[in-house]
């Protein structure tokens, strides 16, 4: 394990370690907040419902292990609060994996399908499968229109990259539609 991969880990030690020394009434439970959010621009999206989960599991027993400090109702709806955090992060993190994992390949099919079938059709042209684009002019024009196909070809990975690199706001956006 990388000590990029195992940091949210010794994160969670951490603030757990900080809410077991702070009293009851403290929302240090939100902290948890940003093991979350690292899991999800450091490309540990598939990871975040775990995370969660543990850090639920932390937010609990530092409850019950803290320190007498406020009232008992004043640290529960912190903690109540510091849950819901976690979980809405969780959530919107696991749905931009989604996004990752199923959309995105599918849109790059759904756009190298038909710049693939424009090359083919292309080269039957250029091959004399329509008999009339022997000539150097017509092969030309093949060539310019098979340039053209490689600058959208480009183009469309440009895209992708562009969409794949703001995952989370594209994730909130289809979100949006539903």
């Amino acid at each position: 394990m990388s000590f990029r991969e195992g940091l949210p880990y010794i994160l969670l030690t951490a603030i757990f370690v900080l809410d077991l020394m702070t009293p009851l009434g403290v929302a240090d439970g939100m902290l948890y907040a940003i093991i979350l959010v690292y899991a999800c621009f450091f490309g540990m999206r598939d990871r975040s419902i775990l995370l969660a989960g543990i850090s639920t599991a932390l937010i609990v027993a530092g409850y019950l292990l803290s320190s007498v400090g406020a009232d008992s109702l004043a640290a529960i709806v912190n903690r109540a609060y510091s849950l819901a955090l976690v979980w809405g992060i969780a959530i919107i993190t696991a749905s931009t994996s989604v996004v990752a994992d199923v959309y995105l390949p599918q849109l790059r099919y759904e756009l190298k399908t038909p710049i693939q079938d424009i090359n083919a059709n292309l080269d039957r042209m250029m091959n004399g499968a329509c008999g009339h684009c022997d000539s150097p002019e017509s092969r030309q024009q093949i060539n310019g229109i098979r340039a053209a196909v490689e600058d959208l070809k480009g183009n469309s990975e440009r895209l992708l990259a562009i969409i794949a690199s703001r995952l989370p706001a594209f994730a909130r956006g289809l979100s949006d539609r539903a």
